[in-house]
């Protein structure tokens, strides 16, 4: 059964984002103990990252959950009110 919101929408992750869920679960079991999830703006870091906790939550696997937001410097740029954005994107 799909999840959906009040308009009638899906509501879920997209098969990327499932997949970069997989992959910090398998390698937080792991020896490494962690991984990176690096995509580009936009792309639903935040939620995976909370997909990932609240996994780890439910089966009592979890100590503490550590997310960092490091943007880089090179994709992104701040206005004259130091807001962020992607040079890629227009506006």
């Amino acid at each position: 059964m799909k999840v959906r919101d009040e308009k009638g929408r899906p509501v879920g992750l997209l098969a990327f984002q499932l997949f970069g869920v997989r992959f910090l679960i398998v390698n937080i079991k792991s020896p490494a103990c962690g991984g990176f999830l690096c995509n580009d703006m936009g792309l639903g870091k935040t939620i995976q990252g909370l997909g990932v906790g609240q996994i780890l939550h439910n089966h009592s696997q979890l100590s503490y959950l550590l997310m960092e937001a490091i943007p880089n410097p090179d994709r992104t740029r701040t206005d004259k009110r130091g807001n962020v954005s992607d040079p890629k994107i227009p506006r």
